[in-house]
């Protein structure tokens, strides 16, 4: 009786596996600390110049191509991104008679010409354009969202989890009702009205007993050391990056939207908070300097703000400012631009900056 309650217990537990997997959500990329997320791809912008050889060993040593572009949303990001600087992508051909192909030997769509006659290429403010080799300059490094490896094994961490408690709940259940069994069959009380149970002439209904509790506890045993090795798991998968919806960029555990259009400090802050975000949190340098350069073009609000001169700077959560940088001006609002942190009234439009934690801890619940 107890071991069929087990069975269909577990039959429960499988099929709650089954359906768990089918909810949990679809997002986008997770990228390496210093890489930046943009749809599924993960992207890195070197600090330093080399030649196009070089800088596509550099790529193959992070596991990654010279950047390989697919379609006119990454293009736009990227030439937003690089700032004043040309950079090497993965677009190459043999001679000026042979097609261009990527990395990774697939060929160009001719998604936008490429000027030139040379045959390697880099991307600049003009678009794409062919170069020689032997010149050094910056590179796009890219490759794919880690997430989409790991997402599968997620998931059945998060079931398997969930279904290995079931597991030894119902075993253990199973182990305390036989032991308890077993006290009372052996008592005296229970002898003497059930002699036919437990008797001098069936010792071996009694060994069946034992050798059963002693396969449940083992089961329980092998089940608890087994959820410990999976739960080491959860943390090598934990160690990753922003996953953020679309048209957002992911960077360290955040996501950010930068606007396409302008506005006043409080509509723009309106505007975040209706995508479930707030105006733009800096916590840290290497934020900022991601920040700065990809708005390094136009001023964007951000989400600093003061009621007073005489007051603290504050974050839209409502935590004070800590002076990572100083603020410029004397008015309440702050915004970002190529010069730093400054102050603005808050009728004049400018673009602005959400930011939101990245919804990867929201994976498994």
């Amino acid at each position: 009786m107890v071991l069929t309650a087990a069975v269909v217990a577990l039959s429960v537990a499988l099929s709650v596996r089954k359906t768990e997997q089918n909810s949990i959500k679809n997002t986008y990329a997770a990228c390496p600390r210093n890489w930046i997320a943009f749809g599924n791809k993960c992207f890195y912008f070197s600090e330093y110049s080399s030649n196009w050889t070089s800088s596509q060993a550099f790529c193959m040593a992070q596991e990654a191509q010279l950047a390989l572009i697919d379609s006119l949303e990454e293009l736009n990001f990227l030439r937003r991104y690089k700032g004043i600087f040309d950079h090497w992508i993965g677009l190459h051909r043999e001679s000026s008679e042979h097609p261009w192909k990527w990395t990774d030997n697939t060929e160009y769509n001719n998604m936008i010409p490429i000027q030139g006659v040379e045959i390697f290429v880099l991307l600049g403010d003009s678009g794409l354009i062919s170069s020689r080799d032997d010149i050094n300059r910056h590179w796009i490094c890219s490759k794919s969202s880690s997430y989409t490896l790991q997402c599968k094994e997620l998931k059945q961490f998060c079931c398997h989890w969930r279904c290995g408690v079931i597991m030894i709940t119902v075993l253990t259940a199973a182990v305390v009702a036989l032991s308890a069994a077993l006290s009372v069959i052996l008592g005296k009380k229970l002898q003497e009205k059930l002699p036919k149970i437990v008797s001098p002439e069936s010792p071996a209904k009694l060994y069946c007993c034992y050798g059963v509790i002693t396969v449940l506890t083992a089961a329980v045993v092998v089940l608890s050391v087994a959820l410990s090795v999976r739960n080491t798991e959860q943390i090598s998968i934990k160690n990753i990056y922003a996953t953020c919806p679309r048209n957002w960029i992911g960077f360290g555990n955040k996501c950010f939207y930068f606007s396409e259009y302008a506005s006043n400090w409080t509509f723009s802050q309106a505007f975040c908070m209706a995508q479930g975000a707030q105006l733009a949190r800096i916590d840290n340098q290497e934020e900022l300097t991601f920040l700065g350069r990809y708005t390094w073009s136009s001023s964007h609000w951000i989400g600093l703000h003061r009621d007073s001169s005489e007051h603290t700077w504050r974050w839209t959560d409502g935590t004070k400012y800590m002076y990572l940088v100083l603020i410029r001006g004397e008015e309440n609002c702050g915004f970002l631009s190529d010069r730093g942190l400054s102050s603005s009234r808050d009728y004049i439009n400018r673009k602005w900056i959400c930011s939101k934690s990245s919804s990867y801890t929201l994976l498994c619940q």
